[in-house]
């Protein structure tokens, strides 16, 4: 019988735990929506029938992205989207070749190839697909006008309308309806779109800007604490150093000097400024792990420090680091959205929770819906992101295990 791994151990732990598993799921169908925002509203049809003839305006105009000047974002989340749908659709074939395989020996040796094909397929797919310009056509009437004039039908998602798509027949600061489910912002604006899309930004400065300072922190807090010496004493002053300096302040510092304000530019600087609490934390593992045997075995056997600290220091001491990335994510999203709310964050008209709580301040109370959604969705996200960050503290904690 194998023995169990330490992540079984700690997989096992956290499934016990239902609350930190809720969270867990909730976050998956975070990115989900984020992911499938397209989908769920567009101003585009799904799927269009015009005398006959079929097309996707939302597919052939889904590389074109929406929200005004995260292009390179939206570009992303918009492949990932793709990917998903083709390999969705395209793996069909690999499950019913599997399922023929067993009757077949033959066919079990092309199965192999097969996946392989389609697995290529899946890659280029979203190279191969057209590149059009935003386009700006107004299918909700031109929708109706074929429906009336008996010429064809059109298929919108959940809810027609786009994150940048200002509609003046419905007017600014329309409380929530049956047609605007979270009503409209300032300039005519469907709130919910906005609210969808805004999900792609917080999400993505989250995890970026969390892995980026994850890596800083994890490879000088390494560094430090196995070397020891005159590298442990430079590179702990600086560590504490860069700690004097209040971080969100830092932040709104560094970002009031930037000539342009992208997401970018502010995973980058979270990415800079968070790094010394994971730096503390890996010091403080490291040292305790290079004093185990098995890494004067890897002395002994010759191993060079490099291969030592990358190859088995450093992967026995990233369960911490783990819990500190989860916490750190539900930050990042506070202070992506304390900059926007500030003005400093991402640029009109890319939609952002906090850019919407920007919109609300000056009509508080009476434009509510502005204020209340976001608000409930920054709740929301950072409120998962710590219950699952509380179950993984917990599950890797032996003292627990049960």
């Amino acid at each position: 019988m194998h023995g169990r791994s330490q992540w079984d151990l700690v997989w096992d732990q956290f499934r016990r735990d239902r609350v930190a598993m809720v969270g867990l799921c909730l976050v998956v169908v975070l990115f989900f929506v984020a992911t499938a925002a397209p989908v769920i509203t567009n101003g585009h049809p799904l799927l269009l029938c015009e005398d006959g003839q079929w097309s996707s305006p939302a597919l052939r105009n889904l590389f074109a992205p929406p929200t005004g000047q995260e292009l390179v974002l939206d570009r992303i989340y918009d492949f990932v989207l793709c990917w998903s749908l083709s390999a969705a659709l395209l793996l069909l074939p690999v499950a019913g070749g599997l399922r023929l395989a067993r009757c077949s020996p033959r066919l079990r040796r092309q199965v192999p190839r097969l996946g392989a094909g389609v697995l290529a397929c899946v890659w280029l797919v979203p190279f191969l697909s057209y590149v059009a310009p935003l386009d700006k056509t107004d299918y909700r009437a031109k929708a109706a006008r074929l429906t009336e004039e008996g010429r064809g039908w059109a298929r919108f998602a959940m809810l027609p309308y786009g994150p940048i798509e200002q509609l003046p027949e419905v007017g600014p600061l329309r409380p929530p309806s049956r047609a605007h489910w979270m009503g409209t912002d300032g300039v005519s604006r469907d709130v919910f779109a906005r609210v969808v899309y805004g999900a792609r930004v917080s999400l993505s400065v989250g995890f970026v800007g969390v892995a980026i300072y994850i890596l800083i922190g994890t490879i000088l807090g390494a560094i430090s604490a196995y070397y020891g010496g005159w590298v442990d004493v430079l590179l702990s002053r600086f560590i504490e150093i860069v700690m004097c300096f209040p971080t969100f302040l830092l932040i709104l510092t560094i970002v009031a000097f930037l000539e342009k304000r992208s997401i970018f530019n502010i995973m980058v600087v979270i990415g800079l400024t968070g790094w010394t609490g994971v730096a503390r934390l890996v010091r403080g593992e490291v040292l305790r792990q290079k004093q185990m045997d098995y890494v004067s075995a890897a002395r002994a056997l010759g191993m060079g420090n490099g291969r030592i600290i990358f190859r088995h220091v450093l992967p026995n001491s990233l369960a911490p680091v783990l819990v500190s990335a989860t916490f750190g994510v539900a930050g990042a999203i506070l202070t992506e959205t304390g900059l926007s709310f500030l003005g400093l964050g991402v640029q009109m008209p890319t939609p952002s929770w906090g850019q919407l709580l920007n919109e609300a301040r000056d009509g508080v109370g009476t434009y509510w819906w502005l204020t209340v959604w976001p608000g409930v969705l920054i709740f929301f996200s950072v409120t998962i992101y710590n219950l699952v960050g509380e179950g993984l503290r917990d599950a890797l904690d032996p003292r627990l295990r049960r």
